[in-house]
This record gives C-alpha cells, structure tokens and sequence, in this order.
C-alpha cells in the first residue's frame, strides 16, 4: 500500500470531519447569536421566554403556545386571473391558544429540535465540503484483496 496515498486521503478525510462536525455548525451558532443580538438583547429575549414558560404554571409544567392553522375552503366558483393559474388557500393564523405541558416532555421536543438541526447542519456541510473539495479515500478492501491474490 502507497503510505503517501493513504496518510494524504485520510488527512483529506480529517478535514472534512473537522469542517462538517466543527466548524460550520459553530458558524451558524455564531451567526444565529449574532442575529438574535441586533434585534435585542440576547439575556432579555431568554429572559422573556422562560418567564413565558413558566409564569402561573404550577410546579414540573410548562405554558407553550399551539397555533393550529385554519385553511380557508377553496372557491372553485371563483375565476382566476390568469386561465391555468392555480388558486392557492389563503391559510389564516388562529390566536394562541396556550397549554400546559410537562417540562420533561417540552425539555425532550426542544433537545431533538437543536439535535435535527445540528445533524441537518453537519449533514449539508459535509454535502459542501465533498462538492467543493476533491474526498480521496483509500479503497481498502480493493487493495486488501489485491495484497492477498498477490501473496499466493
């Protein structure tokens, strides 16, 4: 085996495992923080939302807001602009309608949330990273099995 080929694809393979699991997940923590302090204060917007959370809710509960759309029905009797244009349903927002919630269970939606999107991250980073960068991985079991043919 060709110790320059193989030591060369996995310092190529490292730095896509850095690029895809550290950097660019904290680029967009980074960038997500950086957002969220122009438009306020970081600490009074987590402020704000834990006091959301818990004011009037008894002990191990807590308040979240459920938003169930409401579609308005499709007026087919209605024509459109355009003859092929398509009419879409207008979707209206119904006020917030607040429930309690177990703070285990709404702890357990909000940790799967940030962990779908750190993997979707990790995930589109390594997409990047392979399309931009040229991935030269060793095919082991190829040269593996050449070696063995080779020692007969």
């Amino acid at each position: 085996m060709n110790n320059f080929k193989y030591m060369r694809s996995m310092r190529s393979f490292q730095r896509a495992l850095f690029f895809s699991l550290v950097k660019v997940p904290a680029f967009f923590l980074f960038a997500f923080f950086l957002v969220l302090s122009f438009n306020a204060s970081i600490s009074g917007t987590f402020l704000d939302s834990a006091r959301d959370l818990v004011a009037g809710a008894p002990a191990g509960k807590v308040w979240v807001c459920e938003r169930p759309l409401k579609k308005a029905p499709l007026d087919l009797n209605k024509p459109s602009v355009a003859p092929f244009e398509l009419q879409k349903p207008a979707v209206t927002a119904v006020p917030c309608k607040k429930t309690l919630v177990s703070a285990e269970v709404w702890q357990t939606t909000v940790d799967k949330t940030v962990r779908s999107f750190y993997v979707i991250t990790v995930l589109f980073s390594l997409f990047y990273w392979i399309a931009m960068n040229e991935l030269k991985l060793p095919s082991l079991p190829v040269k593996w099995f050449r070696r063995k043919n080779n020692e007969h």
